[in-house]
């Protein structure tokens, strides 16, 4: 079973490279509302941190929540995979600790 930490790794490789990272509609629109930029969610995606564990979709995927303060913001990042095996994250939402799910 994959830790935090291997979880972590895949969306850390995963994110080196933005063509592999898809931002949903809702994503978007929650960034522009809270003043989230792409390059802080894609620094988040690099460097952050799971630190709760990430939970099982419906659909099969896994969702993990990334934190990482982002030049004084607390930027939280709620990222999607398929498995172990994935080349792609989806951005479904973020948010700062000011706004917290």
């Amino acid at each position: 079973m994959a830790t935090n930490r291997d979880w972590e790794n895949l969306i850390h490789e995963i994110a080196q490279n933005t063509i592999n990272v898809i931002f949903t509609r809702h994503a978007d629109e929650m960034m522009a509302a809270r003043c989230i930029t792409k390059a802080m969610v894609l620094e988040t995606l690099r460097r952050g941190r799971i630190v709760r564990p990430p939970a099982l979709t419906p659909s099969g995927h896994t969702k993990c929540r990334m934190e990482y303060d982002c030049g004084g913001d607390e930027i939280k990042v709620i990222a999607a995979v398929t498995d172990m095996n994935a080349t792609r994250t989806v951005v479904v939402t973020s948010f700062d600790r000011d706004r917290e799910e």
